[in-house]
């Protein structure tokens, strides 16, 4: 009865821990020397999360040889990734980052098989406020609330904390609520009915006001499959009522072209290439390599491309 109650409470830790993780606005409290990013208090919840999570997994009275087998290919990969970085420092906070990732993926995906779960209810509803969230800040057309820091290039940087990308800072983040938001609702919908057509059009409009024309045109396909080109003429026409960057790829394609942040991800793909070689394209340059040759606007700054990343940092093998 004791460990029962022990496990209940490193569920509910654990549970606490990953709504904090997925769903507190990013304040920015400081730059970190070496980092691309801010200190922010999600990260912070983010090591909490990870350390939970670890300690739920590796419970002695519930390994086995697979939890022993993943575990052996972590820490394997993990020493990789440290013994090819510059900054051991960097590379350890690095390393918590990303597996908090990969544990909130596998605990979400394990929340999310159950409809029945209060959980997956609780996640469904903090996603449905953050879109309403969105929703009213654009329609009332109300200022963000930002936070400004000093950051490690000592420029000053700007986060929106709370506004129109709702509870998130940057627009591929609530893009994310949006994606997840449709495909529970899609998952557990047993009947097409009127509130379900509302719910998704609600999602739609969030995001085509949301300001990421990747985001836009991935969900659309993953949800329309081989019927995609027919939704093109409905936004088409949707497009002229809306000022809307998601949309602007349905119009002048050369406006797309001439997007800043468009000619930066080609500027930095292009400069990952002159920069891999053999070596790195097999196990990566290690934590932040991708600050060697990525710019943001003629500064060092993150690839906004996520795979890209991956690839810097990690490598073929060990991005695997």
């Amino acid at each position: 009865m004791l460990l029962a109650k022990k496990k209940d409470r490193l569920s509910i830790l654990l549970w606490w821990s990953f709504l904090l993780l997925v769903f507190f606005p990013k304040f920015a409290i400081s730059s970190i020397p070496g980092l691309s990013s801010a200190l922010r208090l999600d990260l912070l919840f983010a090591v909490v999360f990870a350390l939970f999570y670890m300690i739920d997994f590796l419970r002695v009275s519930s390994l086995n040889i697979p939890k022993l087998f993943v575990s052996f290919i972590l820490i394997l990969l993990l020493l990789v990734y440290l013994s090819i970085s510059k900054s051991l420092v960097v590379a350890i906070g690095q390393s918590v980052l990303y597996l908090s990732l990969f544990f909130a993926l596998d605990y979400g995906v394990k929340v999310s098989t159950d409809y029945g779960n209060k959980k997956i209810k609780v996640l469904f509803y903090l996603l449905y406020l953050n879109i309403i969230i969105h929703v009213l800040y654009k329609i009332l057309d109300l200022p963000s609330f930002e936070l400004r820091y000093i950051g490690d290039s000592g420029e000053q940087e700007v986060y929106d904390v709370f506004g129109r990308y709702g509870i998130s800072s940057m627009p591929f983040q609530f893009s994310l609520y949006v994606a997840s938001f449709v495909f529970i609702s899609i998952a557990f919908q047993r009947r097409w009915n009127m509130k379900f057509i509302l719910k998704m059009a609600l999602a739609f409009f969030a995001l085509i006001m949301g300001d990421s024309r990747v985001s836009f045109v991935a969900l659309t396909i993953a949800i329309s499959g081989i019927y995609f080109v027919l939704t093109f003429p409905v936004f088409f026409l949707i497009s002229g009522l809306f000022d809307s960057k998601a949309l602007s790829i349905l119009g002048d394609l050369s406006n797309v072209l001439e997007d800043p942040s468009l000619g930066m991800r080609f500027v930095n793909w292009n400069a990952y290439l002159d920069w891999v070689d053999l070596q790195k394209f097999y196990f990566g340059g290690g934590a932040q390599s991708f600050l060697e040759f990525s710019t943001q606007y003629g500064m060092p700054g993150p690839l906004d491309m996520g795979y890209v990343r991956l690839m810097t940092e990690f490598g073929i093998v060990t991005g695997k």
